[in-house]
């Protein structure tokens, strides 16, 4: 079982991959404290230069002064629906980059979620499989009438894959968090709310964000800090190893269409 690389590591790692699979459209963008995942023609789909892209966001943001990072789609209806699948069936399914990418973006997500800053998710559209895990690493979700939640690894014969699963008992709990997994259901607005995936509506997002640019940076950062000593996530590999137990069977690549 291989160790859950740096923030750094991983970024090295994923320039090396990106390069190994090619050029696909698709950016990650910091404007001021707004992180944009922006590749709307694909529904927000992350892209391997996507996953570099978001950690170098990561390393950026850690570097700054602050008290919020607001995670946002680049348009109206497009959030995150997963990693982009035309990458996946070119090459990824190849000679283990399953579970490099995988322990990269957990380390990358584990970095977002560690950061000083509160984290602040906007979804306006799907976040589907590495989606909703970017949402399990996000301090705060508010969901919008085009908003679609689901983990829905188990369609395509995998398990979560950047450290969703640990991410998402934390927030929810082992029962919550297994029939969330195990069935990939697809939640709208009321219901994640409801199962406490989410905290409101964009309105409700748009208000907290206010009063959290609106307080000293500095105390902000603490009590970030706080809760995250209260409940350090130790990251072992595990979660990645089990994922790559299924990444690229038979029956995972019938499912891709591959």
């Amino acid at each position: 079982m291989r160790a859950v690389p740096t923030v750094e590591e991983a970024l090295a790692e994923l320039r090396v991959l990106a390069q190994a699979v090619g050029a696909v459209p698709g950016a990650v963008r910091l404007d001021g404290d707004v992180l944009i995942l922006d590749n709307p023609t694909a529904m927000g789909a992350v892209t391997v230069g996507m996953m570099a892209g978001l950690a170098e966001a990561v390393l950026e943001l850690r570097a700054r002064e602050g008290a919020v990072v607001e995670v946002r789609g680049s348009a109206s209806g497009v959030f995150c629906s997963g990693g982009h699948l035309g990458q996946v069936r070119a090459s990824l399914v190849e000679g283990g980059n399953g579970e490099r990418m995988a322990l990269c973006m957990t380390s990358v997500l584990d970095g977002l979620a560690g950061l000083p800053q509160v984290v602040v998710a906007m979804v306006d559209g799907p976040a589907l499989g590495g989606g909703s895990e970017l949402l399990t690493a996000c301090d705060a979700v508010f969901v919008g009438d085009a908003a679609r939640i689901g983990f829905v690894h188990t369609r395509l014969g995998v398990a979560p894959g950047w450290g969703g699963a640990a991410r998402l008992v934390r927030a929810v709990g082992p029962r919550d968090a297994l029939a969330l997994l195990s069935s990939a259901a697809v939640q709208g607005p009321g219901e994640a709310v409801r199962t406490g995936l989410a905290r409101g509506d964009l309105a409700a997002g748009e208000a907290y964000l206010a009063r959290v640019r609106s307080a000293p940076a500095a105390a902000i950062r603490a009590v970030k800090r706080q809760v995250l000593a209260a409940a350090p996530l130790v990251r072992t590999g595990a979660e990645a190893a089990l994922f790559a137990e299924v990444w690229g069977t038979p029956e995972h690549l019938a499912r891709l269409g591959g």
